[in-house]
Order: structure tokens, then sequence, then C-alpha cells
């Protein structure tokens, strides 16, 4: 099944209300309300996907805006995947990415194992270049300690 006729497009970030409803549709845990507003201040970029009004789905990019950009909380409500409305999303955003940057933009995503298809038939390699991928979250010092064992 393709994106049907109804979804309408637009270039700009989720509201916050949209943000936190559409993570609340997959289940992911919400960022809290200060670090929403600062990660969705800090995107370069974002989609929107709207159907009857309501946001089924959103993308965004982070990055420094000339080399690097990360493709962002890929978000399609259960309701609506399947239509290929992630691929327009992904697809859109990184057309945006390619209009931004000056050069040939490095392009990084973090993916769920269902979307791992999705991004490679768009471009996208887990074995760029060699590179290996790690990720982390950084803890206060005191919330560290409390993660190790005596």
């Amino acid at each position: 099944m393709t994106a049907t006729s109804s979804e309408v497009y637009e270039d700009r970030l989720p509201t916050m209300a949209e943000f936190g409803g559409l993570f609340d549709s997959v289940g992911w845990p919400r960022y809290g309300t200060t670090t929403a507003a600062a990660a969705l201040d800090g995107s370069l970029l974002g989609i929107v996907a709207l159907a009857d009004g309501e946001a089924v789905a959103m993308g965004r990019v982070v990055g420094d805006g000339a080399q690097f950009f990360y493709i962002q909380d890929v978000v399609v409500r259960p309701a609506y995947q399947g239509r290929g409305i992630g691929r327009q999303i992904v697809s859109r955003l990184m057309s945006a990415i390619e209009a931004m940057a000056p050069g040939p933009p490095f392009i990084g995503v973090f993916s769920t194992p269902d979307a791992v298809h999705l991004y490679r038939t768009l471009g996208l390699d887990d074995a760029f270049g060699g590179l290996t991928g790690m990720a982390g979250v950084k803890q206060p010092e005191e919330e560290r300690r409390s993660y190790e064992q005596p």
C-alpha cells in the first residue's frame, strides 16, 4: 500500500502536542517538556504528515547545517504504517538536507530494527567506510554512581 492523497506533508517541525502524541502512539518514552522544547528549537528542519488535520507522522533533522546531518524521531502512527508515509518523510528530509548542504552531506540515522530496510532502500547503510556507530546517554556523575554495582 502506498501513501494516499489524503496525507498532506508540511515542511515544519511538529508542535509540542504533536511531538508527544506521536511518541505515545508508538510507545516511545517522551522527552521531558523542557528537553522536548529545546530539541525542537535545536532542529534544523522537520516534516509533519497530516491526515484529516491530525498529525499522523513526523521526522526532523539535527546537525551542523553544513556537513553533518542526522535524521531523528521519524514516527508514523501505527494505523498509518505500511502506506509509504515514512518513506515520504525520510525522502523529503534527505532532499531538504541535500538542498541545505554546501557540499556532499554526511547523513546519519539511528534505526529501530523494523525500519532498517527503509533506510537502506533510500541509500543509507550501516557499513559506511567501515565506520562503527556508537551511542550512549551521558549521565551526571551522581547518577552514574547509582548504576554501579557495589
